[in-house]
């Protein structure tokens, strides 16, 4: 496979397969640990099929054993930093997209252009299936491109 145009992200991993390798504690419900397990794989493989990603396995591990279900607790949203200025029309391109909420610049500038590749970065709303937007960012970015680019998005947060 020949490099990629741009390095991998700190904390990505090259193209290919995936595992997932993830810890757990589990409730004392009365049901048998390995239905629990099993119930976690499948909504963890089809987040990740929905995703794009091509997931191979998921290794679940129990950490821990509750007496009872904690209670779920709403997730605050992360606070958002400023949004890069920028002019640039594949930045713009892009920021028309519906469900990007700004691009970003957590590697750089929010475009990055390296021989024939451009690299834009964004965030995501929320609300947004982010596997769809990224679709959507992609072909608006190829659109705004030089004709001929390699186009690479890549979405660095969730707002």
């Amino acid at each position: 496979m020949p490099d990629p145009p741009f390095p991998v992200p700190p904390g990505g991993l090259a193209p290919g397969p995936l595992r997932i390798d993830a810890e757990f504690a589990a409730a004392a419900t009365g049901r048998p640990l390995p239905e629990t397990a099993e119930e976690l794989r499948a909504v963890l493989l089809a987040a990740a099929a929905e995703l794009g990603l091509a997931v191979v396995e998921a290794d679940l591990r129990v950490t821990d054993l509750l007496e009872e279900a904690p209670a779920p607790e709403p997730a605050a949203p992360p606070p958002g930093r400023a949004a890069p200025v920028t002019d640039d029309p594949v930045a713009e391109a892009v920021l028309l997209v519906p469900g990007v909420a700004a691009v970003t610049d957590v590697l750089g500038p929010p475009v990055h252009r390296a021989g024939g590749a451009v690299r834009v970065e964004f965030a995501v709303a929320a609300e947004h299936p982010p596997a769809e937007v990224a679709r959507a960012a992609h072909a608006a970015a190829a659109a705004a491109a030089p004709e001929g680019a390699a186009v690479t998005v890549l979405i660095t947060e969730v707002r």
